[in-house]
């Protein structure tokens, strides 16, 4: 059997070599992590932008929920009133997709609204629902 010596050389270096703790330590905890943060699939997400925005309770929503949220940045009640019918409207989930729910309350409240717009989005079957089950007289509706 013939040994290379040039394995043995690195062997032995190997064996004289002294580590610092420092880097062992480093090396065994590993790295904590800086940045926080959720990652959004999009898929069973009701949360946007990182918590933005909440679920609604659905026991704070009346009948005039949806005009008193509106009537925040519209300064007339009969205004106020119209606008709140129209995005009801624009919120019934048999309407169409989310896109083109969010383009029509776009349009309605203005860009200056969006964080509403964003609640709304969010929350869209609940408002919904929970505004109509309100402003329903009789048992049919």
């Amino acid at each position: 059997v013939v040994f290379d010596e040039d394995e043995s050389d690195d062997e032995e270096r190997d064996v004289d070599e002294v580590e610092s703790e420092e880097d062992d330590d480093d090396a065994a905890r590993g790295v904590e992590a800086t940045r926080e943060g959720k990652l959004v699939t999009g898929v069973g997400d009701d949360d946007d932008d990182a918590g933005a925005t909440e679920q609604l309770d659905v026991h704070a929503i009346d009948a005039h929920w949806l005009q008193r949220g509106i009537s925040a940045f519209v300064d007339d009640a009969n205004a106020s009133a119209r606008l709140a019918d129209d995005v009801l409207a624009t919120l019934d989930p048999s309407n169409g997709d989310e896109r083109e729910c969010e383009n029509k309350l776009v349009m309605l409240l203005d860009y200056d609204r969006f964080d509403f717009i964003k609640s709304l989005l969010a929350n869209r079957a609940r408002v919904y629902y929970c505004v109509r089950l309100k402003q329903a007289q009789a048992e049919e509706e």
